[in-house]
């Protein structure tokens, strides 16, 4: 049935089956038309004319569905029940609505200056929302229609004029995007899960608000930015942003972590942005940028930088190896004026996990980096051979070089205290009887030496072994073999304690 207005008016609307469908339009635009739909409208209101101003309300118990495809709509004082609003096109002029579906493709304007509450918004395929400027945007929920592609709702500008605020209860399974022109702010109050926010995407979170899964990907060289207020959570954080205020926030990174990008900035006088905050799984950019960005984690409460793709990891000797993991973004050659601001980069990482409670893993990887790049910036020829020496054990931070090396160590050296105390004498032609005492005897010697010496570092620093030494030099192998096992202790000690 087609309704053709041609002036201001009411329109009253009944008795309207599932199936039936009401197509209203006007013919002088820049009038306005009052619908109401009563309770009985089940089917569906389409309103078509291009340039109108539409005023629709309904009943509570209405379960009409109102398709919007060009024009203005306004909601009435009596609301719109539970009526749907399926959009394509036009623009809202005001009000407060239940459930707006969003269709593929479409475009849903946001006027200016009109105060807007949608309690659901249902975004179809790829969508837009042109947001003009005024009072903010409140949206309960925003999520999908149920299908496995992930929706994106695209948030631009509407006109000149910068865009109003965006408001949003939950966020479900959904990529928010935002072109490089609008700069949008997206507050989120409550939850977020299974969201991509893409682009010039201002994000804070409240106090309250529980997020999960959350990504943020830059677009046209535009980064998005994370806010939060003190008690909001935010677990399986990937992807790079702008860090923003986040004191006494807690801020998680996923499996592969997240790359804070740099500071905004903040007035003078202002608490540094992680104060009080629990932050794990970050990165930062190497050299003096990022240096300088970890002066920002100075107040934090708790830290956890991530180990993925550290600066000097990939100078560790074993790198090669077929079953070592390789980060998946490969860090380029650094030269040496490089290499001397990593090493400044790592040696304040190192200060800050120590200090802000990282796990042993962390604290004992990021130590192994920082004096890995400290040994290879020294000028010093007597430095770096003994940081060299120091490599085997690993530099003291980590517990397997020292563990490796003492093993090496102890089965190289327990022959010789064996070929001292015996003489193991071959004769031509062998003699395979005597051949194999020979070697039991060897083998036995052997195995007593390298359990006596090996397990017994106490009496090789003092020289008081669990049996006499043919010569005094073999104290120095009992010690040179203790060095490493005393080592790899101390270190286990440190993985195993408490950072703080």
């Amino acid at each position: 049935m087609d309704i053709t207005v041609s002036g201001s008016g009411n329109l009253r609307l009944s008795d309207l089956d599932v199936d039936r469908t009401i197509r209203v339009a006007k013919q002088q635009p820049s009038t306005n038309v009052s619908i109401h739909l009563e309770g009985s409208v089940q089917g569906e209101l389409a309103l078509v004319q291009p340039s109108a101003r539409m005023t629709v309300s309904a009943d509570k118990e209405c379960t009409a569905t109102v398709a919007l495809n060009d024009g203005s709509l306004r909601v009435g004082d009596e609301g719109l029940g539970q009526a749907v609003v399926n959009a394509i096109g036009g623009s809202l002029a005001g009000g407060v609505y239940g459930e707006i579906r969003l269709g593929d493709k479409g475009r849903l304007t946001l006027g200016d200056g009109a105060i807007l509450k949608i309690e659901r918004l249902i975004v179809i395929g790829s969508a837009e929302l042109a947001v003009g400027k005024g009072q903010a945007l409140e949206l309960g929920v925003v999520c999908g229609d149920g299908n496995q592609r992930q929706p994106v709702l695209s948030i631009v500008r509407a006109g000149n004029t910068g865009g109003r605020a965006v408001k949003v209860r939950r966020v479900t399974a959904a990529t928010i995007d935002a072109d490089s022109s609008t700069a949008m702010q997206l507050q989120i109050q409550d939850a977020a899960e299974h969201v991509t926010l893409r682009g010039a995407v201002f994000t804070a979170f409240s106090g309250t608000a529980v997020a999960s899964d959350v990504e943020f990907a830059s677009k046209d060289e535009q980064h998005p930015r994370l806010a939060a207020l003190p008690g909001a959570v935010i677990t399986g954080v990937t992807g790079e942003f702008v860090l923003g205020q986040i004191g006494g926030a807690h801020l998680a990174g996923g499996p592969a972590g997240f790359l804070i990008n740099s500071v905004a900035p903040r007035p003078k006088g202002a608490e540094s942005a992680c104060a009080d905050a629990f932050v794990s799984g970050f990165m930062v950019p190497g050299g003096l940028e990022g240096r300088s960005l970890l002066n920002e984690f100075d107040d934090a409460h708790h830290l956890e930088p991530s180990t993925k793709d550290l600066p000097g990891w990939d100078r560790r000797l074993l790198r090669g190896l077929p079953w070592q993991r390789r980060p998946k973004t490969t860090r380029p050659v650094r030269n040496q004026v490089q290499l001397r601001h990593d090493a400044e980069l790592m040696r304040k990482m190192r200060e800050l996990a120590r200090s802000k409670g990282a796990s042993g893993s962390t604290r004992t990887k990021v130590g192994w980096c920082a004096q890995r790049l400290r040994h290879l910036t020294t000028h010093g020829r007597t430095e770096r051979f003994a940081l060299g020496a120091y490599r085997l054990l690993g530099y003291g931070e980590r517990p397997l070089p020292p563990f490796v090396t003492w093993l090496v160590l102890s089965l190289v050296l327990a022959p010789v205290p064996a070929l001292v105390a015996h003489e193991y004498v071959f004769v031509w032609p062998v003699d395979f009887g005597h051949a194999l005492r020979l070697a039991g005897w060897f083998l036995e010697d052997i195995g007593k030496a390298w359990i006596d010496r090996a397990f017994s570092p106490v009496g090789a620093i003092f020289g008081t072994g669990s049996s006499d030494e043919s010569a005094s030099w073999l104290y120095v192998l009992r010690a040179l073999v203790a060095i490493p096992l005393v080592v790899f202790s101390l270190s286990l000690r440190n993985y195993v304690r408490s950072g703080r």
